[in-house]
């Protein structure tokens, strides 16, 4: 029998896990999901940047003109929007435990949607290259998308900081 089968732990000692013995690892991993979307956001914003750098046209960089330099200041305003909500939700966890759960969902439900719209911006700032599988932006928008929708998607975390605020 090996060990990762169910009758291998017949008779082992076990208690049952309450929601509350659930509740502050399940804080700590949304946290560092929001985390992730901020490096992901970061990446993709400065691989924007890189690009509207060099590419050129009418014998211009394209970050020169305001269809893409907009863009990317938006994306700086995003990254630092969500990356100050996942300070903040990461020293709740360690210095506040009761501001916590507000906090942590504060963080991945800005984090979620920043992370989104970021690696959304940088593809257009990229164009069709962007996508490709020759360009490692589509890895970022992907994962931005994935991160997204783990541990409880953007609305149903404000919906959370809503209910736990009354």
């Amino acid at each position: 029998m090996s060990c990762g089968h169910p009758a291998a732990y017949d008779g082992t000692p076990g208690e049952e896990l309450t929601a509350e013995d659930w509740e502050s690892p399940w804080l700590a991993i949304t946290v560092a999901n929001a985390a992730e979307s901020v490096g992901v956001g970061q990446r993709a914003m400065e691989m924007a940047v890189a690009y509207a750098k060099e590419r050129t046209q009418f014998d211009r960089p394209i970050g020169s003109y305001q269809a893409v330099s907009h863009p990317c200041a938006q994306m700086l305003l995003e990254v630092e929007g969500a990356r100050a909500a996942v300070y903040w939700a990461a020293w709740a966890l360690d210095h506040e435990p009761e501001t916590a759960p507000v906090a942590a969902s504060m963080a991945k439900a800005y984090a979620a949607d920043a992370g989104r719209r970021v690696t959304s911006a940088a593809l257009q700032v990229h164009g069709g290259i962007g996508f490709t599988w020759e360009h490692d932006l589509h890895f970022l928008l992907k994962r931005a998308h994935a991160n997204a929708r783990m541990y409880g998607d953007a609305a149903w975390h404000r919906g959370r900081v809503a209910a736990l605020s009354l």
